[in-house]
């Protein structure tokens, strides 16, 4: 005589389903846990008319990374000449000749730039741009929203690119500079810039 225990109806079905559903969950755990396709790049935000901000990831974070992490300031860690830049600036300043600052904030980008230092980079263009605008420094101006402009197209925010390259070419313009003004009417095009775009003042 056979004692054996025989499933059917609904229950036979639920048993026969755990297995599978046990692997789905398995899968989809697995899934999550697996690198980015994209290679590392993510969205850090968007751009002033929606465009997505996209980063790359360099490699692993370091300690000092995380959401509330900022870079140094300007300057720490820098090599020699943008120790020497920051030196420079202080000394500029409290002798009150603003005429030499937004050349030297300029340079100090272009090191942070080189360093791999974005945010110490935009922050020295900015100040550039303030102040070669309200000296009427012309070509610090346009050479200084010229380099804002590229990190705004490293960045992925094209528009803001734009926009800036845009006041660079009207500069270079008024400056009457040739070759500058070809340069940067060639990298508009390149990335199909509009060419009525103005970008409002900070």
């Amino acid at each position: 005589m056979s004692y054996g225990l025989e499933l059917t109806g609904p229950l036979a079905t639920v048993v026969l389903l755990l297995p599978l559903a046990a692997l789905v969950i398995v899968m989809a755990l697995a899934a999550r846990k697996r690198p980015s396709p994209s290679g590392g790049r993510r969205v850090v935000g968007r751009g002033r008319y929606g465009e997505p901000l996209v980063c790359e990831r360099a490699g692993p974070a370091s300690p000092a990374s995380g959401p509330g992490a900022r870079e140094p300031p300007a300057g720490t860690g820098l090599p020699g000449a943008g120790a020497d830049l920051v030196a420079r600036i202080g000394l500029v300043e409290a002798r009150g000749s603003e005429g030499e600052l937004p050349g030297l904030h300029l340079a100090l980008a272009r090191v942070c730039l080189d360093s791999g230092r974005m945010e110490d980079a935009s922050d020295q263009l900015r100040k550039s741009i303030r102040i070669a605008a309200r000296l009427g420094n012309k070509e610090a101006h346009a050479r200084a929203r010229l380099e804002l402009g590229d990190i705004a197209r490293r960045s992925g925010d094209l528009t803001t690119a734009c926009e800036h390259w845009q006041i660079a070419r009207g500069l270079f313009h008024e400056l009457e500079r040739a070759s500058d003004l070809k340069a940067v009417e060639t990298r508009m095009r390149q990335h199909g810039c509009p060419t009525d775009w103005v970008l409002n003042d900070f």
